[in-house]
């Protein structure tokens, strides 16, 4: 009974990417290359970070649920999330201000040109935005798989779903294929809301001052990792050609 909605979640999320793909193979030729690669290079941190903390966390989980130890699932669930929001947050200011040289040197050889570079690091940056969400998302579904609670995830996927599907239809005009990672941005952001709202009322509470505050301390830090990073950028840009191979 509760793996066949967690299958039919993983169904969910390449629910999104079919949609993604129907969509996309309206646009200009090339854009859902451009999506798939903007798509691997966002996908790294999720996997080094979110998916891999949500995994070592998911066993301690269970041994809390099989004590009736709310309170000790309450807070391995707040302090993992803040250690992905401490993980993600800096890395999607990292991605979202350096898109365009990251892009040109992990893929700006052969027949990459700089236009490639420039719809790839759009499309990257609308991606950035929801990277702390497409983090935590692993965290709380498990979260509520730990408390035997399958079909809950599969809902807020689908709710995530709705979203992807209406939002790309209303941007892939206005933004191309760079719209297309905003719906999907959107998306996530609308899933891991309604999953913590899910898991706040099935734990009374996420201690969600604590995770404010971790919050404004890690923006914060990242706000001035981002001062610095423009200041260097700008230092050295004049002297490197972007747009050769």
């Amino acid at each position: 009974k509760l793996s066949v909605p967690r299958v039919l979640g993983l169904a969910v999320a390449q629910i999104n990417f079919f949609i993604i793909t129907i969509v996309a193979s309206k646009l200009a030729s090339g854009s859902l290359s451009v999506f798939n690669l903007a798509n691997d290079l966002q996908s790294v941190p999720i996997g080094l970070f979110g998916i891999s903390l949500a995994t070592a966390a998911f066993p301690a989980f269970s041994q809390f649920v099989a004590r009736n130890d709310q309170e000790g699932l309450r807070n391995s669930i707040v302090s993992t999330t803040r250690l992905i929001l401490f993980l993600t947050i800096p890395f999607a200011i990292l991605l979202l201000l350096l898109r365009a040289q990251i892009v040109r040197v992990l893929l700006g050889w052969g027949e990459f040109d700089w236009a490639d570079t420039i719809d790839t690091a759009d499309t990257l940056a609308f991606f950035s935005l929801s990277l702390f969400a497409q983090g935590l998302l692993p965290l709380l579904a498990r979260g509520l798989y730990a408390l035997k609670d399958t079909v809950s995830p599969l809902m807020a996927g689908l709710m995530g779903v709705l979203v992807n599907l209406v939002l790309a239809l209303l941007l892939k005009d206005s933004f191309g294929i760079a719209g297309l990672a905003l719906a999907f941005s959107a998306a996530a952001i609308v899933n891991v809301t309604v999953l913590w709202l899910i898991l706040r009322t099935r734990l009374g509470s996420l201690n969600e001052p604590i995770v404010i505050m971790a919050l404004f301390k890690i923006s914060g830090a990242a706000m001035a990792m981002a001062l610095v990073i423009q200041a260097v950028k700008y230092t050295i840009a004049p002297l490197v050609n972007m747009q050769t191979g």
